[in-house]
């Protein structure tokens, strides 16, 4: 199995453990690919989360499984499909991963796609932090498969296509060296029933709606948040209330992106810090998510700030089994007696 990378050519014996992950990752997603297009939408009942899973979950999951084992340097994988340590037989890196994102829209035939973290082998994750990431991949399925990635060499983030013609089938550099712009006018906000109760939330949405901003927003995360790379700007927010809490895994999604956002220039945000500080306290953690443009991110923590909510984390001690779990929530800020 060989990629481009920037012009040369390079086969697993002769780049990185971290380039053989991302190998691995092409790997699959090349076959995920071909899965899609001739695959069913057979459901076969509901993952670890509750959600429905279709037949395609389950298929995209075990090549992305297969593929990693084959590297011999990854020592566990998680997914959405299998929230808990998986041993591969490897002993440098933990991935996570959403081996098919926007499960709700791909009976209409819109983009979706794969997203995935590579972390270092430490303590099964717990403990570590968004920042402790080494690498992360996005690929989407569309009119054509492509990844974005983080170069750790260059330490940027680049596109690769994957190019099939009857001679041969490889990844070829796209796009090198994305860059997010701090200043935006496209929106993609998701959550919208949380603005009913979440006044930060409805402050922002209303003034992108107010200033003319241009709403692209498919209701699938991965193409939703790629545009922001490809057009080099824009912000994708989904924020939460007591009412309508979160839903989105902080390893399998939330994660990989903001590791990504930041590493091409752009910010992300919880609604008061960036992500990449949040620690990992379980396997199956749900949060909000801000990532794009770094004004619009500042906008976003200035009008949580004034707001009467306050975010807090709340998680179950970490069981050595399964069952593992920590969710973001709102409550209202102790508000002092009035005199």
């Amino acid at each position: 199995y060989q990629r481009r990378v920037h012009g040369d050519y390079q086969d697993m014996e002769a780049v990185s453990s971290l380039d053989k992950v991302y190998n691995a990752i092409c790997k699959a997603v090349s076959n995920i690919s071909d899965i899609l297009r001739f695959g069913t939408l057979t459901e076969t009942g509901v993952n670890a989360f509750g959600d429905h899973q279709l037949e395609l979950d389950v298929k995209c999951d075990n090549q992305i499984y297969e593929a990693l084992k084959e590297t011999g340097v990854v020592a566990y994988a998680l997914s959405e499909e299998r929230p808990y340590p998986i041993e591969l037989g490897g002993k440098e890196f933990i991935v996570t991963l959403d081996p098919l994102d926007g499960g709700s829209v791909i009976a209409s035939n819109f983009s979706v796609g794969s997203i995935f973290a590579i972390w270092p082998n430490k303590n099964k994750l717990i403990g570590l932090k968004g920042k402790d990431m080494v690498g992360a991949a996005v690929a989407i399925y569309g009119p054509r498969t492509s990844v974005i990635l983080y170069n750790e060499k260059l330490k940027q983030v680049d596109e690769v296509s994957y190019v099939k013609t009857k001679e041969k089938e490889m990844w070829a550099t796209t796009r090198a060296n994305l860059k997010i712009k701090e200043a935006t006018k496209l929106f993609a906000p998701g959550n919208l029933r949380a603005t009913t109760e979440n006044k930060g939330y409805k402050e922002v949405v209303d003034y992108w709606l107010n200033s003319g901003y241009t709403l692209r927003y498919t209701g699938a995360m991965v193409p939703d948040i790629y545009q922001i790379f490809i057009k080099g700007e824009g912000i994708f927010s989904n924020f939460i209330s007591p009412k309508h809490p979160a839903k989105l895994r902080f390893l399998y999604e939330v994660a990989p992106f903001a590791f990504l956002t930041e590493a091409a220039g752009g910010r992300s945000t919880d609604g008061s810090k960036s992500l990449l500080e949040v620690e990992i306290t379980g396997y199956e953690m749900k949060g909000p998510i801000g990532v794009g443009s770094k004004t619009e991110i500042e906008r976003i923590e200035s009008a949580f700030k004034h707001q009467n909510l306050s975010l807090i984390h709340i998680s179950e001690p970490t069981r050595p089994e399964r069952i593992s779990y920590a969710v973001f929530c709102l409550k209202k800020k102790n508000e002092k007696p009035t005199v």
